[in-house]
């Protein structure tokens, strides 16, 4: 046998050990390629390199990209990047029961799965995977993003009471098992979420406070608390405080969960029709003072409050339909922004073709789509 030809099934041999090999990524920008994982826990990850076995913190872990895994594993994979939820939830539940897998592998595609049934509004059932995976792995590397998807799966299905005790265990158990800073973070904001459910007082000194620390090492916190303090400035009717924070979110979209950025935009469309509404008023009592002028004035920041305010809904509904939590609200409030700029239209004699067949349109399809949501709910009675 020739060298030449002796050589090719070695080259072949090491080239598929390469594409079998896992990668570390770690949040420190480094990585580390050609390891095989042995083992995982919330603790530390060992993993062999070169023949040399070697740990790392489990919390300096941002991710791994495991060589060898399943064909429904890499489906679930496919399905994420291409945002459908369902599909991604379907491939890594059957791949969590494929026992040929290791058991990393297995607790990953567990919360994989909790997470995608999280993020299709399928609440009742990710508790159960966050649950299942809790039991099965009680020292999954995992640990701290399973208890936190089990306490946001009880807040969504309004189980605001094990919510909190679930973010209280999470934050307990950072300190006592060294889960890293991040979670501690992530839990303390939860904590504050259940909190403002529930109409306690001084959750936004809170998520300021909290803005404050996370905004320098962890801006997917602090951005978190933007949010929230901007949807209670909304609900206290505080528009002018509310709209440079959900501005500073989308002004930082690219770098930004795409779950927070479409809150954002839904946020702002909310205060712009706000503002709107504000503006028929202030146009009607310019009425009753027979100051013609001014009531026209008015009408025509309301037409452009509502035109501006229909953009940001239908930003959600086209380009983060992969964020199910915000469409029903986002198609409501659509609809919404299309009756009244059509009624404004008609009232300054100016041309807003099929705005009111549109708004009637989306107020159908909200009920349709979404007939166990409060917006759903409320188009209903307004079809």
């Amino acid at each position: 046998m020739s060298i030449t030809k002796s050589f090719i099934p070695l080259f072949v041999a090491l080239l598929a050990s390469t594409a079998m090999a896992d990668e570390l990524h770690l949040y420190d920008g480094r990585h580390i390629d050609q390891a095989v994982v042995k083992s995982e826990s919330f603790s530390k990850v060992e993993y062999r390199r070169k023949s040399v076995t070697q740990k790392v913190d489990s919390k300096e872990i941002r991710s791994i990209v495991y060589g060898r895994t399943s064909p429904e594993y890499k489906a679930g994979l496919a399905a994420l990047a291409e945002g459908n939820s369902m599909a991604a939830a379907q491939n890594f539940i059957a791949a969590a029961e494929d026992e040929g897998l290791p058991d990393g592998i297995r607790a990953s595609a567990y919360i994989e799965c909790g997470e995608s049934l999280l993020a299709n509004n399928n609440f009742a059932e990710s508790l159960e995977i966050f649950t299942e995976l809790l039991s099965t792995y009680p020292e999954t590397r995992h640990y701290a993003r399973a208890l936190l998807g089990k306490g946001r799966a009880q807040f969504f299905t309004r189980q605001l009471g094990d919510a909190a005790a679930t973010f209280s265990e999470l934050q307990n158990d950072v300190k006592t098992k060294d889960l890293g800073e991040v979670w501690g973070l992530e839990a303390e904001f939860a904590l504050l979420w259940a909190k403002e459910a529930q109409g306690e007082a001084g959750v936004l000194d809170g998520y300021r406070a909290l803005r404050a620390r996370a905004r320098e090492d962890f801006p997917a916190v602090a951005n978190q608390c933007s949010l929230r303090m901007g949807r209670v400035y909304l609900g206290n009717d505080e528009v002018g405080q509310a709209l440079p924070l959900f501005d500073e979110i989308i002004e930082s979209r690219l770098t930004t969960d795409s779950s927070i950025v479409a809150g954002a935009y839904n946020g702002r469309g909310r205060a712009l029709f706000w503002e709107g509404r504000n503006e028929l008023k202030e146009a009607s009592e310019a009425e009753e003072r027979k100051d013609l002028e001014a009531a026209t004035a008015h009408l025509e920041d309301a037409l452009a409050a509502f035109r501006a305010a229909r953009l940001d809904f239908l930003r959600v509904q086209t380009m983060f339909r992969g964020v199910a939590r915000e469409q029903p609200e986002s198609l409501y409030w659509a609809a919404q922004s299309f009756l009244n700029v059509a009624s404004l239209a008609d009232d300054l004699g100016l041309e807003e073709e099929d705005a009111e067949r549109m708004g009637r349109i989306l107020l159908k399809r909200c009920a349709e789509r979404f007939p166990q949501s409060d917006w759903g709910s409320r188009a209903a009675e307004e079809i």
